[in-house]
């Protein structure tokens, strides 16, 4: 079992590491306290993500320095994330150090790159998925089960799958 002096050590050394991120422990609240979330995530990034570092030389001349910008003449415009590496790349960097909820799971996937017409960088990026994980309640919903969808599309005469499905 820890003695007190070692569980106290660790203590102060895990709140350290948490200062040095930029995240507080306030003792009185019993509550963490983020001041800048984004920064956190930088540090974060850099910090466990040595291939995203690997990539920001690589994408560099996709991300845009503040005098790179007009924000009155901000022009978006989509481009697909295909497969080559450069494009594999620069959406690791990018999801590595922007607030983007990046899910791994079943379905169809699309993603894109949000450039600016006034410059060519990178000023977002989007992503689309068809999760199988909500299924059983749009099923319940809809009044179908999810084992209709893994029958032929015209497996009943009358109706397709759309039909079916919704």
């Amino acid at each position: 079992m820890m003695e007190e002096k070692q569980k106290q050590a660790l203590k102060r050394k895990l709140l350290k590491n948490l200062r040095d991120y930029g995240v507080i422990w306030n003792e009185k609240k019993h509550q963490v306290i983020v001041e800048d979330f984004r920064e956190v995530q930088r540090k974060l990034a850099e910090r466990t993500n040595s291939k995203g570092q690997d990539y920001k030389s690589k994408v560099q001349k996709y991300l845009a320095q503040s005098s790179d910008i007009d924000i009155s003449k901000i022009s978006p415009y989509l481009v697909m994330v295909e497969s080559r590496d450069e494009h594999q790349r620069l959406w690791a960097y990018a999801t590595s150090h922007w607030s983007v909820p990046v899910t791994v799971g079943y379905g169809r996937r699309v993603r894109y790159f949000v450039f600016d017409h006034q410059n060519d960088k990178l000023i977002g990026i989007v992503g689309l998925c068809d999760p199988v994980i909500g299924l059983g309640v749009r099923g319940c919903l809809k009044r179908f089960e999810v084992s209709n969808l893994c029958q032929p599309p015209h497996h009943n005469p009358n109706h397709g799958k759309v039909d079916q499905g919704f």
